[in-house]
């Protein structure tokens, strides 16, 4: 009888403790609006359809990653991609949100994201990313002002 309470006590406590890992953060009603802002461009930058960056990025846009040594604006970044992903397809992504903050017109976004792409040889990679980016609220939508990416990707 002792052990089958026991046996009880941790399933419960298991199944608590899973289910408090398993609950995103709780954002406010201006975080969970920017958040949908990302999400929606990774949507649209995976589908290829024309609306990244296009209807998201600020004319003052600026971003810098691995892939691209210093900043680069709007223009140019618009300009390298097409070159650097020709021929390249994301297969997969998640993206996690680890903080967001919003103060008036102004939201930073940190977040992580997996994906995995293929070129065209068929060849697959896996990609992992930290994410930091800065959206402004302008005539009442948010645009990307800025993106900082860089590569935790584990050596294989």
């Amino acid at each position: 009888m002792v052990c089958i309470r026991c046996f009880l006590l941790v399933v419960l406590a298991l199944g608590c403790a899973h289910g408090a890992f398993a609950q995103l953060p709780s954002w406010n009603a201006e975080q969970t609006a920017v958040w949908q802002i990302v999400q929606n461009s990774w949507v649209d930058d995976v589908a290829e359809n024309g609306r990244w960056p296009a209807n998201y990025v600020h004319d003052n846009f600026v971003i810098w990653s691995n892939d691209l040594p210093v900043p680069r604006a709007k223009d140019q970044y618009i300009r390298t991609t097409q070159f650097l992903d020709a021929g390249t397809t994301i297969l997969f992504y998640d993206i996690a949100p680890a903080a967001i903050v919003v103060e008036n017109d102004t939201a930073v976004v940190h977040y992580h994201a997996i994906y995995v792409t293929e070129d065209e040889k068929a060849e697959r990679e896996r990609s992992v990313d930290q994410i930091v980016e800065v959206l402004v609220r302008e005539n009442g939508s948010w645009k990307y002002l800025s993106v900082f990416a860089f590569s935790t990707t584990p050596n294989d």
